[in-house]
């Protein structure tokens, strides 16, 4: 006798698709040899979204999407975008938090000068670097870490530090210097 489908003999079956990364197309198909007749039932279909990036655990939390999710994006137009933002702990939908978060220029000594930021603490195992880079010319000089070096790392607010970094003051009139963050 044929068996038609009830819901107490339905297969159950688990596909893992995090190996095609992002998946935005599922596709169901059945075949069936048998010449009694075929049936396709689709019930209780639970759809898990595995998020493998902290970064996108991130912007999930501040409902960011679309173009507004983008590492270059400024959803709040506060001239930083979400890949800086995200790297120093500001809030990508705030456009006001950020100010207090940039960097700073701190002690200048005679032969020295301090260049403070943030970071993650688990910024290692993010992927992520955060370095300090400085140039004497915008136009066509080359940016370097020559000479830069981290004198201190103190605790901030629960994941985060702020790390003191020490320039040497050149001969050269003008140093420009900027914060680098690579994901």
């Amino acid at each position: 006798s044929d068996l038609k489908p009830t819901p107490d003999n339905l297969q159950e079956a688990s596909v893992d698709l995090r190996a095609y990364g992002a998946v935005t197309q599922m596709r169901f198909s059945m075949s069936n040899t048998a010449s009694s007749g075929d049936y396709f039932y689709l019930d209780d279909i639970e759809l898990l979204i595995y998020v493998d990036s902290h970064y996108e655990t991130w912007r999930l939390g501040y409902s960011l999407s679309d173009e507004d999710a983008a590492y270059l994006a400024d959803p709040d137009d506060d001239g930083m975008d979400n890949l800086y933002e995200f790297a120093i702990g500001s809030v990508p939908t705030n456009g006001t938090d950020a100010a207090t978060l940039i960097p700073a220029l701190g002690n200048f000594t005679g032969a020295t000068f301090e260049y403070i930021h943030r970071r993650r603490i688990d910024y290692d195992e993010l992927g992520m670097d955060c370095w300090v880079e400085r140039t004497t010319n915008l136009v066509d000089g080359v940016w370097t870490t020559n000479g830069v070096s981290i004198s201190g790392i103190t605790p901030a607010e629960t994941g985060f530090e702020t790390i003191i970094n020490e320039i040497p003051l050149d001969s050269e009139p003008e140093q420009f210097v900027r914060l680098r963050i690579d994901i």
